[in-house]
């Protein structure tokens, strides 16, 4: 019986050590946990802000500028998740010689608590236009920014964000520079996975 025993024993080692290196590392035990799939939490942003943006006008000296360039934008207010937080950003070139034109931007929405980085490509769904066929005039602007990614609060994060701005012009002159305050408010729906 003792032979029998010790025979069962010696069976369990030797086919222990003829199991694979990998397959032992590899088993898991029954019931063990699965990695989770990453999960995508939808959530609405708002924010409102004012501030100053910088503009240059660009052309034949004395002349009316045939485009404008927003060299610098910054704004703060309240914002989702972010609380007060800065937009930043700027406007390579526009036209200056038609009354409404379209445009891209590149620019963050930040705070301490995390950062959003957007573009604006150009696109019939944004404008900016001026109420005058002259300066001094008010500009109107609207379009939809993309959301391409973020850190934070907001690390993992894409969406669209429509955006509404207005500010006035004093001078169209080429070579002329301003700094004109402005209000915008930006509003959509973001995608973070977590």
């Amino acid at each position: 019986m003792r032979e029998l025993r010790l025979a069962k024993r010696v069976a369990v080692v030797t086919l222990a050590l003829a199991m694979p290196l990998g397959l032992m590392l590899t088993a898991s035990p029954a019931g063990a946990a699965k990695a989770k799939a990453p999960v995508t939490v939808i959530t609405k942003f708002k924010g409102t802000y004012t501030g100053n943006l910088g503009l240059l006008m660009v052309g034949a000296a004395g002349q009316s500028a045939t485009t404008v360039t927003i060299t610098s934008i910054h704004g703060t207010g309240p914002s989702t998740k972010l609380g007060t937080s800065t937009i930043n950003g700027s406007v390579p070139a526009a036209s200056a010689a038609s009354q409404c034109t379209t445009f891209t931007a590149k620019g963050t929405v930040a705070s301490p608590k995390g950062k959003l980085i957007v573009v604006v490509k150009a696109s019939p769904k944004q404008s900016a236009c001026a109420s005058g066929t002259s300066t001094p005039t008010s500009v109107a602007v609207k379009g939809v920014a993309t959301v391409t990614s973020g850190t934070g609060v907001y690390a993992h994060t894409t969406g669209t964000l429509t955006f509404t701005a207005s500010f006035n012009v004093s001078s169209n002159t080429a070579g002329s520079s301003e700094s004109d305050a402005f209000h915008a408010t930006l509003a959509g729906t973001l995608r973070t996975k977590k």
